[in-house]
């Protein structure tokens, strides 16, 4: 999550992390979809802070880098004008600041690598939206703020021949409190991150055409 930025005396991100422990049981999203139950995962939750500037938006690239593992990343920052959680799918090459982020620094247009976009690879178009009691949208553009700039990093790092780990990263928008409670925010965020840490539920389908025996 993400300090305060901008006017913002809050950031919806950071009181979201608060409020997560830091030991978690993630029960199957999928149970009664599956043919057979499958035990929950005792998960450790490690929250980090980050600045919003050039730091923070290099801070997990540069542990990835450096040979630090996760099962799990999930990224979450405030989104001003949402109105329900949006899951981003796509990290632009590309930043463009409106305002100056933490440290002072505004680019007014600049490319973030020598590459192109970036997509996750979590499977996020495939889900089943049980037991998701929020609304939520996919979302394909992540801004090109501080939020944009973080998960490009973190997800090219991932792609680099130095990591050597397959890590599933996500990075979710949060709307303002007023549109959605801390408490339910974070209830969103809890299952989701039991969704990416859970096998894949997957319906499998067979069909026998017989024709004059």
């Amino acid at each position: 999550g993400f300090e305060p930025f901008g006017d913002n005396s809050r950031n919806i991100s950071m009181e979201v992390l608060s409020q997560l422990p830091s030991f978690m049981d993630f029960i199957d999203p999928w149970a009664g979809l599956r043919a057979t139950e499958i035990e929950p995962v005792h998960a450790m939750i490690e929250t980090k802070i980050l600045p919003v500037d050039e730091l923070g938006a290099n801070t997990v690239s540069n542990l990835l880098t450096s040979g630090e593992v996760w099962d799990v990343i999930v990224h979450l920052g405030l989104c001003e004008s949402c109105f329900v959680p949006k899951i981003e799918t796509r990290a632009q090459n590309k930043i463009s600041m409106r305002i100056p982020d933490n440290s002072g620094r505004q680019i007014s247009e600049g490319s973030l690598s020598q590459g192109g976009d970036l997509h996750v690879a979590v499977p996020v178009q495939t889900w089943v939206k049980q037991g998701l009691d929020a609304d939520w949208e996919l979302s394909v553009d992540a801004g090109t703020f501080v939020c944009n700039e973080t998960l490009y990093n973190t997800l090219q790092s991932l792609t680099s021949s130095s990591c050597q780990h397959v890590i599933p990263c996500l990075f979710i928008h949060l709307p303002p409190e007023e549109l959605m409670s801390i408490e339910t925010q974070v209830e969103f965020v809890s299952l989701i991150s039991a969704i990416v840490a859970q096998p894949r539920h997957v319906d499998v389908v067979g069909a026998i055409f017989e024709i004059d025996g």
